[in-house]
């Protein structure tokens, strides 16, 4: 089913000899593999998850945009404290950006780096994060998105395609566009994320040009991973077929897709968008518990 995040012990030959630009990205944010973590929201146990891959040489990340100031230091002062490694504070900025506030309690609270989706960084905010040595992604799924990163001064770009999980910002595959971003990012390493689950993956990436391959599903799976063990089970047995784009779950996301398993509840809102039931479809969604939600997409 999952399996442990593990420690890959080092040789004396650098692996990275063949992909100059993965070899450049790890020396450029202090990890050992090019190999990072997508920052979800896992709630309680994110950072102990995000610890963990940052221990064994990828670089971790946890998503902060909806938590409350405080939460956001406890979450960043309980990754400090189990891990030494960088790892990565997750910050959306879809629609109007409120999360200011958060953003600098992760940034005092010694948030290493900044990974950011869903938007256009200002010069505010790059001034912001760099005033604290903090380095900046930016997750983009355009050619044209990767332009305006290099010009506000990204650290790295992490390039998504509609095969990731989770929220989706894409609509292409990223293979369909890693040459026009790779172009114009120039020197600006950047990272893939999109339906990557293993070795041949990632190669696949460096060998387009790409500088390392960041995941979220994969690491739901592992057994550090605080999702439920019926979940990380359905995950480890499904295919892509098993998944669906809904946008069953855009709260506070409107009209934003998601990736999901396939569920009940969200087959009876996609399936039927114009059958003049939508209202019933989103006031059963409301009364629908987390849990009840939860137990729909493990059980379907």
């Amino acid at each position: 089913m999952s399996q442990t995040i593990s420690r890959t012990s080092a040789t004396a030959h650098d692996p990275f000899d063949r992909f100059p630009k993965a070899a450049a990205f790890v020396k450029k944010v202090g990890i050992k593999f090019p190999l990072c973590q997508a920052a979800m929201d896992l709630g309680p146990g994110m950072a102990e998850l995000a610890a963990a891959v940052s221990n064994a040489g990828g670089m971790g990340a946890m998503g902060l945009s909806w938590h409350t100031e405080d939460e956001v230091r406890s979450f960043v002062t309980r990754a400090r404290a189990l891990t030494a490694a960088p790892f990565a504070a997750g910050f959306v900025m879809q629609g109007s950006w409120h999360g200011a506030t958060q953003l600098a309690a992760a940034l005092e609270s010694g948030a290493p780096v900044i990974l950011f989706s869903w938007g256009t960084l200002s010069p505010e905010t790059v001034a912001l994060v760099r005033s604290f040595g903090a380095k900046i992604g930016i997750q983009i799924s355009t050619a044209l998105a990767a332009r305006k990163a290099v010009d506000a001064g990204v650290d790295y770009i992490s390039l998504q395609g509609q095969e990731a999980g989770g929220h989706v910002q894409a609509m292409q595959s990223w293979r369909d566009v890693i040459g026009s971003v790779l172009h114009e990012a120039g020197d600006v390493p950047v990272l893939v994320a999109g339906g990557l689950a293993n070795g041949k993956a990632l190669r696949e990436v460096l060998s387009l040009g790409g500088a390392g391959g960041l995941l979220g599903t994969r690491f739901l799976a592992t057994r550090e991973s605080p999702a439920h063990d019926d979940y990380k089970r359905r995950l480890a047995l499904a295919s892509s077929a098993d998944t669906m784009l809904t946008v069953c779950f855009d709260k506070g996301w409107t009209n934003a897709l998601h990736r999901a398993l396939r569920a009940e509840v969200a087959h009876y809102r996609d399936d039927r968008p114009l059958s003049g039931d939508i209202e019933r479809a989103r006031d059963l969604l409301r009364r629908c518990t987390p849990q009840q939600l939860s137990e729909a997409a493990v059980g379907a």
